[in-house]
């Protein structure tokens, strides 16, 4: 069976300090345990949001990163995994 998973990548709008970087994934850290979501990883320019499209949309992965203020730059982009 293939892996229907998706990557979603959103850019922020400036780059992170290691300190901005842990209290976001702490902050972060309750969006892992929101259905659909597999895995985040944050970098100082960017984070990788693996989900399960079938569970949650993309669309909502987004408006709770908006709802949390997470500091992001234009529209996020959307990649199969593989």
């Amino acid at each position: 069976m293939e892996n229907q998973y998706r990557i979603k990548r959103v850019y922020v709008n400036k780059k992170l300090t290691e300190t901005e970087q842990k209290v976001w994934r702490l902050k972060l850290k309750s969006m892992v345990e929101l259905t659909g979501i597999v895995s985040i990883c944050l970098d100082d320019e960017v984070m990788f949001i693996e989900y399960n499209p079938i569970l949650i949309q993309g669309n909502s992965i987004i408006k709770e990163l908006k709802r949390i203020n997470y500091p992001m730059r234009g529209s996020a982009q959307v990649s199969l995994y593989h």
